[in-house]
């Protein structure tokens, strides 16, 4: 298999799940921090939707990030 759509695989499949991973770890630790501290949870759709949006960033940045790992590696992505 090509390495240029090896590495597309792996970008646009990592970086989505990596994205989302962390910032569902972070709202989680956030959330158990105010919870302690304060007694209140503060917990509503509104993180959802932001939990949700962040895995279509890490998807943006992959693209992003193959493009420029193939431009330094010498891969020739649109043929010639």
């Amino acid at each position: 298999m090509n390495r240029k759509y090896l590495i597309l695989i792996y970008f646009c499949s990592i970086m989505p799940i990596g994205f989302l991973l962390f910032y569902l770890i972070t709202n989680i630790l956030f959330f158990l921090c105010g919870f302690i501290l304060y007694g209140e949870a503060d917990f509503d759709l509104g993180n959802i939707q932001q939990i949700l949006f962040f895995p279509c960033l890490g998807l943006i940045m992959g693209i992003a990030c193959w493009y420029s790992v193939c431009r330094r590696s010498g891969i020739k992505i649109f043929g010639k």
